[in-house]
């Protein structure tokens, strides 16, 4: 695939799943994950189990803004 002939759609689909990844990089971050662990998405089966503990785990931020809440 990363041969001397690339042709068009390989660099699309490299630069596509380029894409994704900074995208998640930046969503991890801000909710308080680090931003490396958007690279486990592209892990065929770890993708599925870590999607589900970003969808289901009190996200780290979440804790950070309850603990600034003053009643």
């Amino acid at each position: 695939m990363l041969a001397a002939g690339m042709g068009f759609s390989e660099l699309f689909l490299l630069g596509v799943a380029l894409l994704v990844m900074v995208g998640w990089w930046r969503i991890l971050s801000r909710v308080g994950y680090p931003g490396f662990l958007s690279i486990l998405l592209f892990v065929p089966i770890v993708n599925l189990v870590v999607f589900l503990l970003f969808a289901y785990l009190p996200w780290p931020i979440e804790d950070a803004n309850e603990a600034n809440v003053k009643p």
